[in-house]
Order: structure tokens, then sequence, then C-alpha cells
């Protein structure tokens, strides 16, 4: 269920793992690395970015990870009791907006394999309070940090609302 979006990430930050790497004193932040960008025009306005770019792998990566946010804003009150209608809410709040046809078709079929809570918890806790302490500490780090992101990438005219295939 999970192997498709974990995957994403990865392939989105690598891309802005890219750029950092050519040149890391230059791009000591995370602002440094998105000025370079927009400096040399490689983006166009009304933030239509170029792929491959920092500036889509960290546009992308957000999604992402605003999804788990999402979900796990769900589950901590339920004490972990997800089911698959709970994963497409967080579905639709944070990644249909920017999903075409054949992603959102895509997402609906991977969450046929939604193996329920207490598997996605055992992954990772010990038990069910493990598990809701970890989301909240994560949760506080993740959120802010999200925030923060979409700022950046609003100030610079980087916030794609393009919709990918």
């Amino acid at each position: 269920f999970t192997v498709l979006m974990v995957r994403e990430v990865h392939a989105n930050m690598d891309k802005v793992k890219h750029t950092f790497q050519l040149n890391p004193a230059r791009y000591r932040s995370m602002r440094a690395l998105l000025d370079a960008e927009t400096s040399s025009n490689m983006h166009q306005p009304v933030g239509l970015l170029a792929d491959p770019s920092a500036a889509m792998g960290l546009l992308w990566a957000r999604r992402g990870l605003l999804f788990w946010v999402s979900l796990f804003r769900q589950q901590a009150p339920k004490e972990g009791l997800a089911v698959a209608s709970d994963v497409l809410a967080a579905y639709e709040e944070a990644l249909a907006p920017y999903f075409g046809w054949v992603s959102s078709n895509t997402f609906k079929l991977a969450t046929r394999a939604f193996p329920g809570w207490a598997a996605i918890q055992a992954t990772w806790a010990a038990d069910q309070a493990d598990a809701l302490e970890d989301m909240t500490e994560w949760l506080e780090v993740v959120e802010p940090l999200l925030e923060t992101i979409l700022r950046l990438l609003q100030a610079l005219d980087l916030e794609d609302q393009r919709k990918c295939l």
C-alpha cells in the first residue's frame, strides 16, 4: 500500500539532493537553492515549474508528507482504527487536487491493498500507545516544517498547481 508513495517521496528528494550536490557551499539552505533556480529562469511565472528540478521535488515531497500528516491527524483521536476510508480522506485532502486521472486511479487501486491500521502500526511500534506517541511527536516536527516549505514555495512563486498524470 505505501510502497509507491514512499518511492515517490524518495525520488522527489533525490531531485533536491542532486541540485544540492552540484554546489553544496552555494546551496547551503533550501532558500539559497530555490533562489538560484528562480534566478536562472528555469521556472515560468505563476508557479510553472521545470521538471526535474529541486523546486518540483520539494513541492511533491511536501504533498506526499502532507498525506501522512492528514492520515495521522485522523488516526490519533481514533486510537488507530484506520480503515481504507480514512486513507481516501487523507488522499482527498492532500493529493487529490494535484492528481490527474491516471495517478488518482492508481492511488485508489493501491488502497485496495490497505492492510489496516494494526498491520501498519506493527511495522514501527510495539503497541498502540507507542504508535500514538510516535505519531504525535512526528506531527509536532513535520507539520511546522511543511508550513515553512509551503511559505517558501509561495514566496518564490514556486507553488505549481498543475495536476500530474
